[in-house]
């Protein structure tokens, strides 16, 4: 953590062109996740454990969650002109 609040605040334009991949990479590691947490069988956009084990049964909320953080990545991705913003840039194009 120390050294990531070094490269902020010592070198910002290297910072705000990692920032977007450290939080694609939190956004699609919480996909995953997510994947472990839905049971074989269940709809991903319904489940939401509330049974005896859960926490709190919020687990539901980290698909949604994990969506938002990778879009953000993306946006920011774009945003900031980092690396790669032209395969997203060319990507709605395509589809």
């Amino acid at each position: 953590m120390l050294v990531v609040g070094l490269v902020v605040v010592l070198a910002p334009r290297m910072a705000a062109k990692i920032a977007p991949f450290c939080l694609l990479y939190i956004g699609l590691y919480g996909l995953v996740l997510a994947g472990y947490l839905v049971p074989p069988g269940e709809d991903w956009l319904v489940y939401g454990p509330t049974g005896p084990g859960t926490s709190l049964g919020l687990d539901h909320l980290l698909l949604p969650e994990a969506l938002l953080i990778v879009a953000a990545g993306l946006w920011l991705l774009v945003r900031t002109d980092a690396p790669g913003a032209g395969l997203v840039r060319a990507l709605p194009g395509q589809l």
